[in-house]
């Protein structure tokens, strides 16, 4: 059987398409920008990365838990999930939650039961469970840094 590529070129269904490049361009606020500016920043999603995450999502429940500013953060989110039904946990970044730039990302944080009682303005839930009560064996984090894996203990 053959179909119309978006191009509007035939080809044949029972090619395997190579992946697309999966961008979009913002304004980052690290990075100089003017009222006038379009876009200072292209962000680029790895390949498969929508369909991982949606995977996760049925298996688990998805957190975010990055370095990243607020604005930035809410861009990405809005990208890859636009119907906020992946990413259904906590969403902790360094504008609301400063010492994951110095701490690292410890997962006790969001396993913590969420930032419901963000009761001393640190962006993390203050309803402390005792270190046996947060079980991480079945926690996976995802991260290019290694010295954000050091607080896993």
């Amino acid at each position: 059987a053959n179909t119309h590529n978006d191009d509007g070129e035939e080809s044949s269904s029972s090619l395997i398409k190579p992946p697309t490049i999966h961008h979009f361009d913002q304004i980052d606020d690290d990075f100089p920008y003017t009222p006038l500016t379009v876009a200072n920043t292209r962000t680029y999603f790895r390949p498969g990365a929508k369909v991982a995450l949606w995977l996760c999502s049925k298996l688990g429940i998805c957190h975010v838990y990055t370095a990243a500013q607020e604005s930035y953060t809410m861009n990405i989110m809005n990208e890859l999930d636009p119907n906020k039904e992946v990413f259904r946990g906590v969403v902790l970044h360094r504008t609301g939650y400063p010492r994951i730039v110095r701490d690292g990302k410890d997962l006790t944080v969001v396993m913590g039961g969420g930032t419901s009682n963000d009761d001393d303005g640190d962006g993390a839930n203050n309803d402390k469970k005792e270190p046996n009560d947060i079980r991480l064996e079945r926690a996976i984090l995802f991260d290019d840094k290694v010295s954000n894996f050091k607080p896993q203990k």
